[in-house]
């Protein structure tokens, strides 16, 4: 969505959302995790190389949140 006007991220994530309807699987990547909460009903969090996360966004959690208590638990343990 970066560098689209407001009309044209609105018909993209309209396009995103309608495709899982039509059979297909979305893969997105990106570090824009606001973007990624809309959008997304699994997200997976790659840290160090490693697939740290993978999942529903958990009930009360912002992806951000999520984000950094995955990567703050791979520093600590790494």
């Amino acid at each position: 969505t970066n560098g689209l006007d407001p009309l044209g991220i609105g018909a993209l994530r309209e396009l995103i959302r309608s495709l899982p309807q039509q059979g297909v699987t979305v893969i997105l990547s990106s570090h824009v995790l606001s973007e990624v909460q809309q959008l997304a009903d699994r997200v997976g969090i790659i840290a160090n190389g490693t697939l740290s996360f993978e999942g529903p966004l958990p009930a009360g959690k912002d992806l951000e949140s999520l984000f950094l208590d995955v990567l703050g638990r791979c520093r600590r343990e790494g």
